[in-house]
């Protein structure tokens, strides 16, 4: 007799038995995981795993034949017998190779399966996993053929059976779990189970295997993100009676299913899970039917069910329906996606109950609105200061970074006094300073920045620092050397010399070609190696920074100069400005300052004017200070300009005002001036908003001088008085001296770092407080030990004087970050509702129910919201009601715009380019309903947007600009982003003159706008065209002229003149309305005429103008015809009798795309599908380099408009699978646009499709991928 072995290892192999005697085989134990061992070496790609067999066992062999099993490897102790389990007896055993012959077992709808459940074999377990993934994403489903024997399953359902905590499910939830067909009890399983439970522990674990396999695949196959998580097991079984079926039955969804939070959670499995995983123990006979949702590709299936079967499948596409033929025991769980993670983005409310959920229960809230904000820094201080947290460490212990002046730096028995000795002229009366170490300051890895070594021989230490800690504090911001490329990032710096000298004649070599020589003298880069202006310079050139550089030099206030100069490049610009005149504001800068002691030539100066201290310490308020010591270091900030709340949650610290000033003709050239001190920092509260009871902690420039100290304190006082609270005043010179071109970033940094902790060091050296400090009914202190202030958010500033007159200040906002004072998260029990925006409507939608968003009902609903509506079955959430077509299974309250509204009593105005954005009353049809009618411009597109009673600060608009239909509309309130709908007949072959009704319903809850073509009887009705173009470029000087139409009954030819300037050529656009966003411009930038294509009317066309030449005089004729959506610009010089034209492409391919990658280089041209117009596809490669932290082969990319990097399709947030993320698109300015899309590939060499649909009206689908 012939019987057959099904055998199916990890590389899809079958097997059949022949006729095997109890003599070729031998009996082994089936054992647990822990006890079996694989070997790590392979025989024949076969993975050998050891089997601990059954001595002395007097069980007898059983007959195999005709019994199929699974191989799991070779047997232990035998080269040549393989080990093979069979599910029908639950044994192990060994079977020679001859007797095993290929089979392959019936397809699953004939009662067949598709994969057999692994052994323990962890590579077996990560195949299986992969060949499931591609098995469930090709159709849907998969079924499993079960390794365990009768013996097992019938012990378990035993175990199930005897179980009491049955319950029914609520109604309404019945579909989720059990599907359309048969009911029976459930109970949920728990983790922690008993003893008599032992069995059907053991197959419930099955579940956690297959979680874990499905993890390893499932972002690259699947198409979802899997950890191994799972929902806890659903035990289900038949009722015993009808009366028991009566007694269990679910009631209907309720208020305190709601209140109690239980629709919630089931909301959030709904949400999270991807895989059902059905598991019969007990199944006389039967089936299930499996139905895709709708509009879902897969088909449906009915497959035959019998034990020791696993079904796996998409639960969140496909339901299913059960009907048992007798009894049954059924194991379900569900392979869960992580839970989200929201990164707040933006918090809406009452700034005080913001800063509440944000944990700021003491102190002001985040300062909201555009603001400069503190998003990394670095420093180099002395006393071990290198980096933030060490710079902390010396401050919160009090302890300062003075010591003896270091051998490597002078010859201090040469340059110095003996002790005692304060007056020999030329020479240094102190030994000590606060010094770096020498390693910290000397060395430079100059290969990483791609400077020759000759060269950074003769850079200075400080151009060394800054590089290296301008890279650092850029690389803390989120840049790498790659994406700083060409950013227009300024670096902005105070610096006051170091005394270093290469200039002094020196051996080194000159190469030039094969010859080498030594000479004497003065290198060729000693010039740029000693400059300070270099210094922000270099930073630039290495890292390829394209923004402006400076350097401050005013002495001890440079670097909060420097930082004053950068705030005022942040600062925002009069939006009426252009573009082409390159006065942009800056969003981002680094500003700071160095110093370093090389020589000793400074320290001689500053004894000569006996400003150091003789003890060579900085008794900073101490009524011993007799001068300062000198210190060095360098402290950087990296600040960013942004109005994006992401930022201000992610900021460090807000830096709100800054002031610059000058003492004028004071005392002396050196002696401090109070009133100009007190002027300066009234100056820079006003720009925060500060008042003076608002400040909680002061640093102070607090060199330790008899006169410096007294005069600050009195400024301060004059402008802090009167206060309710108390000031708390430090200095952080007593910690690390005066760093002179770095002191007032020094300071900056302590604050910083104050903030940060929520806690206000102490002063150093502080013993006897000076008699001359007028503090007298001034509510301060001077801090001798760590303060902590008690507030989660606090107010600081800090002041910088220079000796030659020249004062700086800054004020500062921080939250404590660390520290008992720590908040900065968001405390979600403090939130009322979280919300996302929807992909389809970009609205605001409840994160769980994809409700929108209303005000009103807010307003009338406080505290904590609950989720209070269920969808049809397999229905997403995530995207809004308004762009959700389907049913609800479950309401608490009935749709907005299904309920009865009163009628509004206010007028609708519109505002569109027909009429050059001039306001019409729209016609009120009863039922809050406005009407008005237009005819589609030459242009095929049209803009416009919503009045309330012709009140600008009462505008509707939609959520983006260029908006379509489904998109959800904001307002009434102020349109800060100028967001316009666009009625676009371009790409839909909706022609020119065609007659349009816009309907717009405004109800206090929910407003919907429409447009539809309309018959002949209103075609009267239709506005006539008010609007013009307007030419501007450099023969306007930029100023938008106005051209003239030929014929004002069609609006299709427009004409004017320019006249070509001494430069002989003049370069120019054509704006619709005068609008920069609706220009037109030729593909290419600087077109003559050869051969380009007209662009537009769109907003591509910054960077890109029409070229006309000729004789300086010479006049040019410039026409402009515009045709059912064709332009066409046309120039005649009238003397040399020379014409150019350009016209443009109708339809999708007026703009062509291409796939970018991070670094430049030429892009990767798309191609439009012909079967499919607006979807533009290209191929692309993954290479061979292996990402670590994504675990894969990676592929970045941006889809460009025009090839142009400026206009580009990128991802809201880094990473993410196709489809998963909302794509922002063109034209986008400003934070973000650095963000590219990731192809992640288990394999190198991968060949992946790139698609950009632009009909695709879900924005997560605008850019997919797929692997060919």
């Amino acid at each position: 007799m012939r019987c057959r072995l099904l055998f199916r290892d990890r590389h899809g192999m079958a097997f059949q038995v022949q006729q095997c005697a109890s003599a070729h085989a031998k009996f082994f134990e089936l054992i647990t995981q822990n006890t079996v061992h694989v070997a790590s070496e392979s025989e024949s790609g076969q993975g050998r795993i050891n089997y601990q067999a059954n001595p002395g066992s007097d069980m007898p062999v059983p007959d195999v034949s005709g019994l199929a099993g699974l191989v799991v490897g070779l047997a232990s102790g035998s080269a040549r017998h393989y080990a093979v389990h069979f599910w029908d007896i639950g044994m192990t055993l060994a079977i020679l190779p001859e007797n095993l012959q290929e089979h392959a077992p019936p397809p699953a709808e004939e009662g067949g399966f598709d994969l057999v459940f692994p052994a323990s074999e962890p590579e077996a377990m990560l195949d299986f996993g992969l060949a499931l993934g591609e098995v469930v994403e090709s159709r849907g489903w998969a079924v499993v053929q079960l390794a365990h024997s009768d013996t097992l399953c019938d012990s378990a359902c035993r175990e199930a059976r005897s179980m009491r905590r049955f319950a029914g499910l609520r109604q309404e939830l019945l579909p989720d779990y059990l599907g359309h067909g048969v009911r029976g009890k459930v109970q949920f399983l728990s983790g922690q189970r008993g003893r008599d439970e032992v069995n059907l522990q053991q197959l419930d674990s099955n579940f956690n295997v297959l979680a874990q396999a499905v993890a390893a695949n499932s972002w690259h196959n699947m198409g979802f993100r899997s950890v191994g998580e799972r929902s806890p097991t659903l035990l289900w079984v038949p009722y015993a009676t009808r009366r028991e079926e009566f007694s269990m039955e679910g009631d209907p969804l309720n208020d305190d299913d709601i209140e109690e939070g239980h629709l919630e959670e089931h909301l959030q499995f709904l949400r999270r899970r991807r895989l059902c995983c059905m598991m019969w123990l007990e199944s006389d006979s039967g089936e299930i039917k499996l139905t895709p949702g709708p509009k879902r590709p897969e088909r449906a299936v009915t497959l035959p069910i019998g034990r020791r079967k696993l079904l796996v499948f998409r639960g969140d596409r496909m339901t299913f329906s059960y009907k048992p033929a007798g009894r049954f025991v059924v194991l379900q769980s569900w392979v869960l996606e992580p839970p989200a993670k929201f990164q707040v983005g933006k918090l809406e409310g009452h700034p005080m109950m913001k800063a509440e959920a944000m944990g700021i229960m003491s102190g002001r809230p985040h300062p909201e609105g555009d603001r400069v904000h503190v998003m990394s820094v670095m420093c180099r201080l002395p006393g071990g200061g290198t980096g933030p947290d060490q710079y902390w460490s010396m401050l919160l212990d009090g302890t300062d970074g003075m010591l003896a002046i270091p051998s490597g730096r002078w010859d201090t028995d040469l340059y110095c006094t003996k002790d005692g000795d304060h007056d020999t002229p030329g020479k240094i009366y102190t030994i000590h300073g606060a010094f770096v170490a020498n390693e910290e300051i000397f060395s430079f890895d100059n290969s990483f920045f791609d400077i020759p070594h000759e060269e950074a021989m003769f850079m200075s230490p400080s151009q060394r620092v800054v590089m290296e800690d301008g890279y650092t504090v850029l690389y803390r911001g989120g840049y790498s050397k790659e994406t700083l490329r060409g950013r227009n990032i300024g670096v902005f710096l105070g610096d006051t010399g170091s005394d270093w000298s290469p200039f002094n004649p020196a051996e080194h070599v000159i190469v030039r070609g094969q010859e080498t020589r030594t000479v004497f003298g003065a290198h060729a880069t000693s010039g740029t190696g000693h400059s300070t202006s270099v210094v922000p310079c270099r930073l630039s050139h290495a890292l390829d920074l394209v923004g402006p550089s400076n350097t401050a030099d005013t002495a001890c206030s440079s670097s909060l100069v420097a930082t004053g100069v950068a705030m005022q490049w942040l600062r925002p610009r009069n939006v009426a400005q252009h573009q082409h005149l390159n006065v942009g504001r800056l969003q981002e800068s680094v500003a700071g300052g160095i110093c370093t002691q090389i020589g000793p030539g400074t320290y001689m100066a500053m004894c000569g004017l006996h400003m150091l201290s003789t003890a060579g310490r900085c008794f900073t308020f101490n009524e011993s200070g007799d001068g300062y010591a000198r210190g060095e270091g360098c402290g950087l900030l990296y600040l960013k300009a942004s109005a994006m709340e992401v930022d201000m949650y992610d900021q460090l610290s807000c830096l709100l005002g800054c002031c610059i000033n000058q003492d004028g003709r004071s005392a002396s050239m050196t002696a401090p001036n109070g009133p100009s001190q007190q002027a300066c920092i009234a100056a820079s509260m006003r720009e925060a908003g500060n008042r003076a009871s608002d400040i909680n902690l002061a640093e102070c420039h607090g060199t330790g001088t008899a006169l410096g100290d007294p005069i600050e304190v009195g400024a301060l006082k004059n402008v802090m008085h009167p206060r309710e609270t108390t000031l708390a005043l430090t200095s952080s010179k007593s910690n690390i001296g005066h760093l002179e071109g770095s002191a007032g970033i020094a300071g900056f940094l302590k604050c910083v770092l104050m903030l940060m902790a929520g806690t206000c060091p102490p002063n150093a050296h502080l013993y006897q407080l000076n008699p001359h400090l007028d503090v007298k009914a001034f509510p301060c202190f001077f801090d001798t030990e760590a303060i902590d202030p008690g507030l989660n958010s606090a107010l600081t500033g800090v002041s910088s004087f220079g000796f030659g007159g020249t004062n700086g200040r800054c004020d500062i906002w921080g939250a404590a970050r660390f520290g008992p004072n720590k908040c900065g998260k968001v405390m979600e029990a403090e939130v009322d509702q979280i919300y996302t925006l929807c992909p389809i409507t970009l609205g605001k939608i409840d994160h769980l129910t994809g409700e929108p968003l209303s005000r009103r009902l807010a307003a009338m609903h406080r505290g904590k919201r609950k989720a209070d509506v269920l969808r049809d079955e397999l229905a997403r959430y995530d995207v809004s009601r308004l762009a959700y077509d389907g049913g609800f299974r479950f309401r608490q309250n009935a749709i907005p715009m299904d309920a009865e509204e009163d009628l509004v009593q206010d007028n609708i105005f519109i505002s569109g380019s027909w009429t050059g954005f001039k306001m019409e009353e729209m016609d009120k049809d009863g039922d809050n309903l406005f009407t008005t009618v237009i005819t589609l411009s030459e242009e095929r597109y049209d803009l416009f947007e919503l009045y309330v009673d012709a009140k600008e600060e009462l505008c509707i608009f939609p959520a983006v600009d260029r908006a379509g239909e489904h998109i959800a509309i904001e307002g009434p309130g102020v349109n800060r982003e100028n967001n316009r709908w666009i009625i676009d007949g371009r790409d839909t072959e909706l022609s020119a003159g065609t007659v349009l009704q816009i309907t717009f319903k405004f109800s206090p809850d929910q407003m919907a706008l429409t447009w539809r073509e309309v018959g002949e009887k209103r075609r009267v009705l239709a506005a006539p065209r008010q609007s013009g173009y307007f030419v501007t470029g450099t023969c306007t000087k930029w100023r938008t002229v106005a051209l003239t139409c030929a014929d004002e009954s069609s609006f299709r030819e427009w004409s004017g003149t320019l006249r070509i300037g001494q430069r002989g050529r003049e370069d120019f656009q054509i704006w619709r309305d005068g609008d920069r966003l609706q220009a037109i411009y030729p593909s290419a930038p600087q077109a003559a005429g050869t051969g380009e294509e007209a662009c537009g009317p769109d907003e591509y066309g910054s960077g890109r103008y029409f070229q006309v030449r000729g004789r300086p005089g010479e006049e040019v004729e410039l026409a402009l015809y515009i045709e059912d959506g064709k332009v066409t610009v046309r120039t005649f010089t009238v003397a040399s009798r020379r014409s150019r034209q350009w016209e443009s492409v109708r339809g999708w391919a007026r703009h062509s795309y291409a796939i970018l990658q991070p670094g430049g280089g030429p892009g990767i041209p798309m191609t439009m599908d012909p079967q499919r117009p607006g979807v533009f596809t290209s191929l692309v490669v993954v290479g061979e380099v292996f990402d670590k932290q994504a675990g894969a082969f990676c592929f970045h990319f941006q889809v460009a408009v025009d090839g142009d990097s400026r206009w580009v399709f990128f991802p809201k947030g880094p990473g993410g699978l196709s489809g998963e993320a909302i794509i922002n698109s063109p034209p986008y300015h400003g934070n973000g646009s650095d963000v590219a899309f990731t192809v992640f590939s288990p394999a190198p060499n991968r060949t992946f499709e790139i698609i950009l649909d632009l009909t695709s009206k879900d924005r997560r689908q605008t850019v997919t991928w797929r692997g060919v």
